[in-house]
């Protein structure tokens, strides 16, 4: 069975998505609301956290797969470099930040939707299925800052490693 998208009758009702963002929502609602009304779940939208910050915004919505895709990224990419004696530019990974932090909030609610569909698809109910996803993304500061910690960690430290064994081009 075939779902149309651009219909957002056929996405996680805006009350679901509410209990699924958890407290400090009201953004996320009027962002629900412009991407209906848009008819696309992946709009940009203005978020100067994930902008500026993209894994502390991960880390601040539990974007735990999101996080651990930057993350293997940004370890990986030292190696490449040291291994094949190039440079990739760092202009690359600021607009690729920039980009995925313009979109953040459309991946926040296509995940929602995901979560929706699957469960829905193992016969709940919506009141069961709002009360499953309620609060699975949330804010929370102590995780933002464990994200950006990460980060860093890994960022510099796969850098040390790549250098220390091969050499940075640079």
């Amino acid at each position: 069975m075939k779902i149309e998208m651009k219909d957002p009758k056929n996405w996680i009702p805006r009350d679901v998505f509410k209990s699924y963002c958890g407290t400090k929502s009201d953004k996320l609602l009027r962002f629900y609301d412009k991407a209906a009304k848009k008819r696309n779940m992946i709009s940009m939208s203005l978020n100067w956290l994930a902008i500026l910050l993209l894994p502390a915004w991960f880390g601040y919505r539990k974007q735990w797969g999101m996080l651990t895709t930057m993350l293997v990224i940004f370890a990986v990419i030292p190696f490449i470099e040291a291994i094949f004696d190039i440079t990739i530019a760092n202009s690359g990974f600021t607009g690729f930040t920039i980009a995925i932090g313009l979109m953040c909030n459309g991946f926040l609610l296509a995940n929602a939707h995901r979560v929706f569909i699957k469960h829905k698809q193992s016969g709940m109910d919506e009141d069961q299925i709002k009360q499953a996803l309620k609060d699975k993304v949330s804010p929370s500061v102590p995780m933002a800052f464990a994200s950006l910690i990460l980060f860093a960690v890994i960022a510099i430290g796969s850098s040390f490693v790549a250098d220390t064994f091969w050499g940075l081009p640079y």
